[in-house]
C-alpha cells in the first residue's frame, strides 16, 4: 500500500523502472518548456514593470511641472510682487519674501520680478541652500526682449495663466552658479486689483531638483531587482535630455505610429532589441498642458538556449533516451496521453495565459492531482490569483482611491512591494500637495484681509479672527508693542474666541510672562505642556485648558511690531506652524505701515495745533498795538491841549 501510494504522488516514479529512462528524458523536456516558459513570463513581467515605471516617471514629472506652472502664478499673485511692480519701488519684505520662498522649495534656482519695461526689480540674493549668491549684478537688467517676457505682457497672455519652457540652459543661472545652467523657465503676468499686468514673475528651477532627480530615483530603485536597467527621457522630437549615461544625451530615438520603438536602434554600444522596454508619453498634469515628452524604461531580456541543453555533456543521455523513448512510445503513449500531458497542458494554458497578461479567475481541486502536477497547479492558481489582486489593486490606485490595501505580501513579492510602495508614495504627494495648497491658500486669504481698508481696530480684529479659524484653533489674542510716556509696553489689541469677539483689557511689561519673552527673543514659542491656569477656553460647555499654546513674533527686518498667541485643544502640526511664522511676516509688513501712517498722523495734527496757538496769539497781540495806538493818541491830544491852555494863560498876563 505505501508502495502504491508512492507511485500513486509521484506521476514519473508511476512509469515503473523499465520506462524509467523515458520519464527522465520527458522531464528535461518539461525543464526546458517550463524555463522557456518561465523566461517568456519574465520578460512579459519586465515588459509590465518598464511600463509602470515609465508611466510613474512620467505622471511625477507632469505633478512636478504642473506645482510648479502653479507657483509662479501665486507668486505673481502676491501683493508684494503687485505693490513692487506697480509702483516701481520695491515694496518691503518682497526680498525677505523671495528669498524665504528659493530656500523653502529648493528647487528655484533663480526668481525674477520685472516691471512692465522688463526692467528687474527683485532677485534672489540667496541659493537654495540659504547661501548668498551674486545676483544683484541683475537688477535693472532689462528682459523686455525675452520670449517668456513678451508672452506675459502681449495680448491674451499665456496659455492656462503661465508661460514655461523646455529643456534649457540659461545663461544667467550658469553665469551666477557658474554651472551649465540647466533647467526649465516659468513665468507668470504680474497683475494689479484693475486687471492690468504691472510686471512679469519669472523663475528658473534646477534640472536635477524639476526633472532629473525623479528618474534618477526612479532608475535607482529600479537597478536593485534588475540589474542593467535604465531609464531615460526624450523631447517630444525623440531627442535624449535626461539620462544616467551623459553619452546618451543629444542621441535621437525614434518611436513609431504603434508607440512601440523602431526596431535596429542603438544608444552608444547598447543595442536596444536585446532589452524590455515600454515608453510612456507625459501628456500634462490638471491645468498643465504639458510637453509631451516620452519617458522610456529599458531592463536586459533573459533568453534560453538550446544549444546549452544539447551540449557534449548531454549527448549520451540524449541518445540514450531517445532509443528507449522508441521503444516505450506505445506503452508511454498511454500513460502520457492520460496521466500527465492532460495535466500539462492545462497547466501550459495558465502559464500562457497569465504570460499574456490576462487576469484570471482559478480555482482547483488538489485533490483531484495529488501528485507533482496537482502542487503546481496549485502554485500557479496561487500566482494567477496574486496577479488578479495586485491588478485589482492597481486599478483602484488608478482610480485614485489611494486607501486601498494589498494583503498577504510575501517577503520576495517584489511586485507587490512595489506597488504598496507606489501607493505609499502618492499618498505622501497627495498629502504633501493639500499641504502647500492650504499655505498658499492662506497666504493669498491674509493677502486679501490686510488689503481691505478699514479701521485698525477692526482690522485687528479680522487678523485674529482669520489666524484662528484657518489654524482651527480655539480662541487667539492679538498683541502690539506701543508707548506711553516714553515707556515701551505690550497691549492686547484684538482677541477672539468660538466666533466671538473678547474685548479686554490687558497690558503687559516687556520680558514678562511668554508673551514678553517672545517680543524680546523675536522667535516663536511653542507649547504642548501648557501649564494650568495659564489660560482657559471658554466656550457653553464651560472652561478646559488647551493643548497647545502657539506665540509667533510680528516681525519685519528684525522689528516686532508684536504678537500674536492662539491656544488649541488639538495639536498643531509643523506645516500649519510654518504658516502661522508666514502669516506673521505678512502681518507685521501690514502694521509697521498702519503704525508709521498713524505717527505721521499724529505729528500732522500736533502742528496743526501748534498753528492755530500761533494764529491766536497774534490776534492777541495785534489788539494790544491796537489799544497802545489809542492810549499814545490820546496823550498826544491832551498834551495839545494843555499847551494851549499855557499859551492862553501867557497871553492873558
Amino acid at each position: 500500500m505505501t508502495l502504491l501510494k508512492f507511485l500513486k504522488e509521484r506521476a514519473f516514479a508511476s512509469v515503473g523502472l523499465v520506462s524509467l529512462i523515458a520519464v527522465l528524458f520527458i522531464l528535461a523536456s518539461l525543464l526546458y518548456y517550463f524555463t522557456y516558459s518561465q523566461v517568456r513570463s519574465y520578460n512579459s513581467a519586465m515588459s509590465i514593470t518598464a511600463a509602470l515605471v515609465s508611466q510613474s516617471v512620467g505622471q511625477k514629472v507632469d505633478r512636478n511641472f504642473y506645482e510648479r506652472f502653479g507657483d509662479v502664478q501665486a507668486y505673481a499673485y502676491n501683493n508684494l510682487a503687485v505693490t513692487t511692480a506697480e509702483n516701481d519701488s520695491v515694496a518691503p519684505g518682497l526680498q525677505l519674501f523671495i528669498n524665504t520662498m528659493t530656500s523653502y522649495y529648493v528647487l528655484y534656482d533663480l526668481m525674477v520680478l520685472c516691471n512692465r519695461n522688463g526692467v528687474v526689480m527683485a532677485v534672489n540674493t540667496i541659493d537654495r541652500g540659504g547661501k548668498e549668491i551674486a545676483s544683484q549684478k541683475l537688477v535693472g537688467k532689462n528682459y523686455s526682449n525675452e520670449e517668456w517676457f513678451r508672452a506675459c505682457t502681449t495680448g491674451s497672455g499665456p496659455v492656462g495663466g503661465a508661460w514655461y519652457s523646455d529643456f534649457m540652459h540659461d545663461q544667467d543661472v550658469a553665469s551666477i552658479y557658474r554651472s551649465s545652467g540647466a533647467g526649465m523657465g516659468y513665468a507668470a503676468p504680474v497683475k494689479n486689483s484693475e486687471g492690468s499686468v504691472v510686471g512679469v514673475w519669472y523663475n528658473f528651477a534646477s534640472w536635477n531638483e524639476v526633472t532629473d532627480g525623479i528618474r534618477q530615483q526612479a532608475e535607482s530603485d529600479l537597478i536593485k531587482d534588475h540589474d542593467g536597467a535604465f531609464v531615460v527621457m526624450t523631447n517630444a522630437s525623440g531627442e535624449v535630455i535626461s539620462a544616467a549615461n551623459k553619452t546618451f544625451i543629444g542621441h535621437k530615438i525614434s518611436v513609431g505610429e504603434s508607440q512601440s520603438l523602431i526596431e535596429g536602434q542603438q544608444l552608444g554600444n547598447i543595442v536596444l532589441d536585446d532589452y524590455t522596454s515600454a515608453l510612456s508619453r507625459s501628456t500634462g498634469a490638471y491645468t498643465f498642458p504639458g510637453k509631451n515628452w516620452y519617458t522610456l524604461t529599458f531592463i536586459p531580456e533573459q533568453s534560453v538556449s538550446w544549444a546549452v541543453f544539447f551540449s557534449k555533456n548531454n549527448l549520451i543521455v540524449v541518445s540514450i533516451c531517445i532509443a528507449v523513448f522508441a521503444l516505450l512510445i506505445v506503452y508511454v503513449f498511454f500513460f502520457f496521453k492520460r496521466r500527465i500531458m492532460i495535466r500539462v497542458n492545462r497547466i501550459k494554458d495558465l502559464q500562457q495565459q497569465l504570460s499574456d497578461g490576462e487576469v484570471l479567475d482559478v480555482t482547483t481541486d488538489q485533490h483531484q492531482y495529488p501528485d507533482e502536477f496537482g502542487k503546481m497547479l496549485t502554485s500557479l492558481t496561487i500566482l494567477a490569483n496574486k496577479l488578479k489582486q495586485k491588478a485589482a489593486f492597481a486599478d483602484e490606485i488608478s482610480k485614485g482611491n489611494l486607501n486601498a490595501t494589498l494583503t498577504d505580501l510575501q517577503d520576495k513579492d517584489h511586485l507587490g512591494k512595489s506597488l504598496v510602495n507606489m501607493r505609499d508614495q502618492l499618498q505622501r504627494a497627495r498629502e504633501a500637495d493639500a499641504q502647500r495648497n492650504w499655505s498658499t491658500e492662506g497666504l493669498a486669504q491674509i493677502g486679501s484681509v490686510l488689503r481691505v481698508v478699514r479701521s485698525s481696530q477692526e482690522l485687528y480684529y479680522e487678523i485674529i479672527k482669520f489666524i484662528v479659524s484657518y489654524l482651527g484653533a480655539n480662541q487667539g489674542g492679538l498683541f502690539l508693542v506701543t508707548e506711553d510716556d516714553g515707556e515701551s509696553k505690550i497691549e492686547l489689541k484684538a482677541s477672539y474666541a468660538y466666533e466671538k469677539r473678547k474685548f479686554q483689557e490687558k497690558t503687559i511689561e516687556l520680558g514678562n510672562g511668554l508673551i514678553g519673552q517672545c517680543v524680546l527673543e523675536k522667535s516663536t514659542i511653542y507649547l504642548t505642556d501648557v501649564p494650568k491656569n495659564y489660560v482657559h477656553i471658554t466656550s457653553g460647555l464651560g472652561e478646559a485648558n488647551p493643548s497647545v499654546v502657539l506665540i509667533v513674533p510680528l516681525k519685519v527686518n528684525e522689528i516686532v511690531y508684536g504678537v500674536f498667541e492662539i491656544a488649541s485643544f488639538k495639536k498643531l502640526e509643523n506645516y500649519q506652524v510654518a504658516l502661522a511664522e508666514k502669516l506673521a511676516e505678512s502681518i507685521a509688513a501690514s502694521i509697521s505701515t498702519i503704525v508709521t501712517n498713524e505717527k505721521t498722523k499724529e505729528l500732522l495734527e500736533q502742528l496743526q495745533q501748534q498753528t492755530e496757538e500761533m494764529k491766536s496769539q497774534e490776534e492777541e497781540m495785534r489788539q494790544n498795538m491796537e489799544e497802545l495806538s489809542a492810549t499814545q493818541e490820546e496823550m498826544l491830544r491832551k498834551e495839545k491841549g494843555y499847551i494851549e491852555q499855557i499859551r492862553e494863560l501867557k497871553g492873558a498876563q
